[in-house]
Protein backbone atom coordinates (compact mmCIF):
# COMPACT_ATOMS: atom_id res chain seq x y z
CA UNK A 1 0.00 0.00 0.00
CA UNK A 2 1.36 4.17 -0.87
CA UNK A 3 1.25 6.31 1.74
CA UNK A 4 -1.78 7.91 0.54
CA UNK A 5 -4.05 4.43 0.72
CA UNK A 6 -2.60 3.63 4.65
CA UNK A 7 -3.69 7.55 5.58
CA UNK A 8 -7.19 6.55 3.97
CA UNK A 9 -7.38 3.54 5.89
CA UNK A 10 -5.78 5.48 8.81
CA UNK A 11 -8.92 7.93 8.66
CA UNK A 12 -11.37 6.00 7.39
CA UNK A 13 -11.24 3.14 10.21
CA UNK A 14 -9.03 5.03 13.37
CA UNK A 15 -11.42 4.91 16.70
CA UNK A 16 -10.56 9.00 17.21
CA UNK A 17 -13.57 8.55 19.78
CA UNK A 18 -12.30 5.63 21.65
CA UNK A 19 -11.02 8.14 24.32
CA UNK A 20 -14.06 10.19 24.80
CA UNK A 21 -16.66 7.03 24.80
CA UNK A 22 -14.24 5.77 27.74
CA UNK A 23 -14.68 8.83 29.56
CA UNK A 24 -18.32 9.42 28.98
CA UNK A 25 -18.56 6.11 30.57
CA UNK A 26 -16.84 6.39 33.64
CA UNK A 27 -18.44 10.00 34.21
CA UNK A 28 -21.94 8.24 34.23
CA UNK A 29 -20.64 5.59 36.57
CA UNK A 30 -19.09 8.46 38.68
CA UNK A 31 -22.06 10.89 38.81
CA UNK A 32 -24.73 7.83 39.24
CA UNK A 33 -22.47 5.25 41.44
CA UNK A 34 -25.10 4.94 44.26
CA UNK A 35 -26.83 2.80 41.67
CA UNK A 36 -24.37 1.58 39.36
CA UNK A 37 -22.50 0.39 41.41
CA UNK A 38 -24.95 -2.29 43.23
CA UNK A 39 -26.04 -3.02 39.44
CA UNK A 40 -22.16 -4.07 38.36
CA UNK A 41 -21.92 -5.51 41.82
CA UNK A 42 -25.32 -7.83 41.15
CA UNK A 43 -23.95 -9.35 37.60
CA UNK A 44 -19.97 -9.77 38.11
CA UNK A 45 -19.85 -11.84 41.59
CA UNK A 46 -17.63 -8.24 43.09
CA UNK A 47 -17.69 -6.94 45.97
CA UNK A 48 -16.91 -3.10 46.00
CA UNK A 49 -15.27 -2.69 49.85
CA UNK A 50 -14.30 0.75 49.75
CA UNK A 51 -16.32 2.52 46.92
CA UNK A 52 -14.82 6.38 48.00
CA UNK A 53 -11.58 4.71 47.03
CA UNK A 54 -12.89 3.21 43.52
CA UNK A 55 -14.47 6.40 42.59
CA UNK A 56 -11.69 8.30 43.81
CA UNK A 57 -9.75 5.71 40.88
CA UNK A 58 -12.14 6.23 38.64
CA UNK A 59 -12.44 10.53 39.38
CA UNK A 60 -8.36 9.88 38.33
CA UNK A 61 -8.63 7.65 35.31
CA UNK A 62 -10.91 10.49 33.62
CA UNK A 63 -8.48 13.12 34.59
CA UNK A 64 -5.40 11.08 33.23
CA UNK A 65 -7.03 10.06 30.09
CA UNK A 66 -7.15 14.27 29.13
CA UNK A 67 -3.15 13.61 28.96
CA UNK A 68 -3.43 10.46 26.71
CA UNK A 69 -6.55 13.00 24.21
CA UNK A 70 -3.79 15.80 24.19
CA UNK A 71 -1.12 13.40 23.07
CA UNK A 72 -3.54 12.19 19.94
CA UNK A 73 -4.64 15.49 19.37
CA UNK A 74 -0.94 16.86 19.22
CA UNK A 75 0.37 13.70 17.80
CA UNK A 76 -2.13 14.29 14.46
CA UNK A 77 -1.20 17.41 14.23
CA UNK A 78 1.94 17.44 13.98
CA UNK A 79 1.98 14.71 11.67
CA UNK A 80 -0.59 17.16 9.36
CA UNK A 81 2.45 19.17 8.94
CA UNK A 82 5.59 17.28 9.14
CA UNK A 83 4.26 14.18 7.03
CA UNK A 84 1.13 14.91 5.25
CA UNK A 85 1.49 11.91 2.71
CA UNK A 86 2.24 9.66 5.12
CA UNK A 87 0.41 10.12 8.24
CA UNK A 88 0.70 7.02 9.83
CA UNK A 89 4.25 6.46 9.32
CA UNK A 90 5.13 9.60 10.92
CA UNK A 91 2.78 8.65 14.03
CA UNK A 92 4.50 5.08 13.93
CA UNK A 93 7.93 6.28 13.69
CA UNK A 94 8.26 9.46 15.85
CA UNK A 95 10.29 9.81 19.10
CA UNK A 96 9.08 11.20 22.23
CA UNK A 97 11.74 13.97 22.80
CA UNK A 98 11.32 14.99 19.31
CA UNK A 99 7.76 15.18 20.13
CA UNK A 100 7.97 16.64 23.94
CA UNK A 101 9.86 19.62 22.26
CA UNK A 102 7.42 20.83 19.53
CA UNK A 103 4.67 20.43 22.40
CA UNK A 104 7.02 22.56 24.39
CA UNK A 105 7.36 25.51 21.62
CA UNK A 106 3.63 25.61 20.47
CA UNK A 107 2.84 26.50 24.55
CA UNK A 108 5.25 29.38 24.24
CA UNK A 109 5.14 30.50 20.44
CA UNK A 110 1.90 28.86 19.35
CA UNK A 111 1.29 26.02 16.34
CA UNK A 112 3.54 28.79 13.85
CA UNK A 113 6.34 27.26 15.91
CA UNK A 114 6.27 23.73 14.56
CA UNK A 115 4.45 24.91 11.28
CA UNK A 116 7.24 27.65 9.76
CA UNK A 117 3.60 29.62 8.91
CA UNK A 118 1.94 31.84 10.75
CA UNK A 119 -0.55 30.39 13.53
CA UNK A 120 -3.81 31.69 11.27
CA UNK A 121 -3.43 30.12 8.59
CA UNK A 122 -1.86 26.58 10.15
CA UNK A 123 -4.83 26.37 12.16
CA UNK A 124 -7.34 27.04 9.23
CA UNK A 125 -4.75 24.33 7.16
CA UNK A 126 -5.27 21.90 10.14
CA UNK A 127 -8.66 21.88 11.07
CA UNK A 128 -10.50 23.03 7.58
CA UNK A 129 -8.58 22.67 5.17
CA UNK A 130 -11.26 21.53 3.07
CA UNK A 131 -14.22 23.83 4.00
CA UNK A 132 -15.84 26.12 1.43
CA UNK A 133 -14.57 29.11 0.42
CA UNK A 134 -17.58 30.91 1.82
CA UNK A 135 -17.14 29.80 5.07
CA UNK A 136 -14.12 30.50 5.26
CA UNK A 137 -14.10 33.85 4.63
CA UNK A 138 -17.40 34.67 7.56
CA UNK A 139 -16.40 36.30 10.67
CA UNK A 140 -17.20 33.58 13.37
CA UNK A 141 -15.11 30.89 11.11
CA UNK A 142 -11.93 33.73 11.53
CA UNK A 143 -13.32 34.05 15.38
CA UNK A 144 -13.30 30.35 15.78
CA UNK A 145 -9.59 30.08 14.31
CA UNK A 146 -8.48 32.95 16.37
CA UNK A 147 -9.85 31.11 19.33
CA UNK A 148 -8.31 27.81 18.13
CA UNK A 149 -4.93 29.34 17.98
CA UNK A 150 -5.58 30.34 21.74
CA UNK A 151 -6.31 26.72 22.82
CA UNK A 152 -3.25 25.00 21.19
CA UNK A 153 -1.22 26.66 23.58
CA UNK A 154 -3.17 26.26 26.69
CA UNK A 155 -3.24 22.51 25.36
CA UNK A 156 0.15 22.63 25.07
CA UNK A 157 1.14 23.93 28.55
CA UNK A 158 -1.47 21.04 29.51
CA UNK A 159 0.73 18.54 28.18
CA UNK A 160 4.27 20.29 29.06
CA UNK A 161 4.10 19.60 32.81
CA UNK A 162 2.90 15.72 33.26
CA UNK A 163 5.37 14.41 35.95
CA UNK A 164 1.91 12.94 37.47
CA UNK A 165 0.95 11.68 34.07
CA UNK A 166 3.97 9.73 34.33
CA UNK A 167 3.56 8.57 37.32
CA UNK A 168 0.11 7.45 36.72
CA UNK A 169 0.23 5.24 33.29
CA UNK A 170 3.60 3.61 34.88
CA UNK A 171 2.49 1.57 36.90
CA UNK A 172 -0.07 3.78 39.05
CA UNK A 173 2.34 5.47 40.89
CA UNK A 174 0.34 7.85 42.57
CA UNK A 175 -2.41 7.59 45.65
CA UNK A 176 -5.67 8.64 44.75
CA UNK A 177 -8.05 10.35 47.03
CA UNK A 178 -9.43 13.90 48.34
CA UNK A 179 -7.35 16.65 49.40
CA UNK A 180 -8.95 18.58 52.55
CA UNK A 181 -8.60 21.83 54.29
CA UNK A 182 -9.20 22.18 57.56
CA UNK A 183 -9.47 24.60 60.10
CA UNK A 184 -6.98 25.08 62.97
CA UNK A 185 -8.38 22.71 66.12
CA UNK A 186 -9.90 23.83 68.94
CA UNK A 187 -10.98 22.42 72.03
CA UNK A 188 -14.66 21.73 70.72
CA UNK A 189 -12.75 19.90 67.58
CA UNK A 190 -10.11 18.46 68.22
CA UNK A 191 -9.45 17.57 64.69
CA UNK A 192 -10.43 20.40 63.18
CA UNK A 193 -13.09 21.18 61.07
CA UNK A 194 -13.07 20.80 56.92
CA UNK A 195 -13.70 23.65 54.98
CA UNK A 196 -13.32 22.26 51.87
CA UNK A 197 -12.74 18.63 50.24
CA UNK A 198 -11.48 18.25 46.24
CA UNK A 199 -10.66 14.99 44.33
CA UNK A 200 -6.98 15.16 44.19
CA UNK A 201 -3.63 12.61 44.07
CA UNK A 202 0.09 12.38 46.07
CA UNK A 203 2.97 11.25 43.61
CA UNK A 204 6.79 11.65 43.90
CA UNK A 205 8.30 14.31 41.99
CA UNK A 206 11.58 12.53 40.77
CA UNK A 207 13.29 15.44 38.79
CA UNK A 208 16.00 15.49 41.34
CA UNK A 209 16.81 11.81 42.43
CA UNK A 210 18.74 13.26 45.42
CA UNK A 211 16.21 15.40 46.52
CA UNK A 212 12.84 13.52 45.45
CA UNK A 213 9.78 15.52 46.46
CA UNK A 214 6.20 14.37 47.53
CA UNK A 215 3.57 16.05 45.53
CA UNK A 216 -0.33 16.54 46.52
CA UNK A 217 -2.32 17.96 43.72
CA UNK A 218 -5.68 18.84 43.47
CA UNK A 219 -7.91 18.84 40.01
CA UNK A 220 -11.37 18.97 38.56
CA UNK A 221 -12.37 15.88 36.91
CA UNK A 222 -15.20 17.29 35.23
CA UNK A 223 -12.28 20.04 33.75
CA UNK A 224 -10.59 17.27 32.40
CA UNK A 225 -13.89 15.83 30.96
CA UNK A 226 -13.94 19.03 29.37
CA UNK A 227 -10.93 18.57 27.62
CA UNK A 228 -11.22 15.50 26.70
CA UNK A 229 -14.70 16.26 24.69
CA UNK A 230 -12.25 19.23 23.38
CA UNK A 231 -9.34 17.13 22.27
CA UNK A 232 -11.99 14.68 20.38
CA UNK A 233 -13.81 17.78 18.52
CA UNK A 234 -10.43 18.69 16.74
CA UNK A 235 -9.71 15.22 16.59
CA UNK A 236 -12.67 14.71 14.85
CA UNK A 237 -11.90 17.60 12.59
CA UNK A 238 -8.68 17.03 10.98
CA UNK A 239 -10.34 13.49 10.31
CA UNK A 240 -13.23 14.92 8.61
CA UNK A 241 -11.77 16.97 6.72
CA UNK A 242 -9.28 14.14 5.16
CA UNK A 243 -11.83 12.06 5.06
CA UNK A 244 -13.24 14.74 2.64
CA UNK A 245 -9.89 15.08 0.94
CA UNK A 246 -9.63 11.51 -0.01
CA UNK A 247 -13.29 11.38 -1.49
CA UNK A 248 -12.11 14.62 -3.64
CA UNK A 249 -15.20 15.97 -2.92
CA UNK A 250 -13.37 19.31 -1.22
CA UNK A 251 -17.00 21.49 -1.43
CA UNK A 252 -18.09 19.43 1.30
CA UNK A 253 -18.16 20.96 4.81
CA UNK A 254 -18.58 19.09 8.06
CA UNK A 255 -21.20 19.94 11.26
CA UNK A 256 -18.88 20.79 14.75
CA UNK A 257 -18.83 23.35 17.92
CA UNK A 258 -18.35 27.14 17.52
CA UNK A 259 -14.99 26.94 18.86
CA UNK A 260 -15.30 31.13 19.06
CA UNK A 261 -17.73 30.78 21.78
CA UNK A 262 -15.70 28.22 24.00
CA UNK A 263 -15.21 29.68 27.67
CA UNK A 264 -11.92 29.03 27.96
CA UNK A 265 -12.27 29.13 32.46
CA UNK A 266 -14.62 25.96 31.55
CA UNK A 267 -11.85 23.85 30.70
CA UNK A 268 -8.54 25.27 31.86
CA UNK A 269 -8.02 24.94 35.73
CA UNK A 270 -5.36 27.81 35.78
CA UNK A 271 -7.16 30.52 34.31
Amino acid sequence: MTGNDLDETLFTLYQHDFIMNKVAVLKGIVDNHTSVLDIIQENSGLEFTDEDALISGLKAEIHFSKYHALETMFAITFALLKQPNDVWLWLSTYSFSTFNKMVADVSRSGISSVSGKNNFDTIQSIFFKNCPTDFLEQERTKKAIYKICNIMVLCAKELTYKSEYNSYKHGLRIIAGSLRVKAAANDDEPEGKILSEVPGFVYLDTRDKEHALLVSKSYSYEKSYNIVRLCWHLTSLMIEQRKIESNRNVDAGIETIDFSEIMLGNYFENL
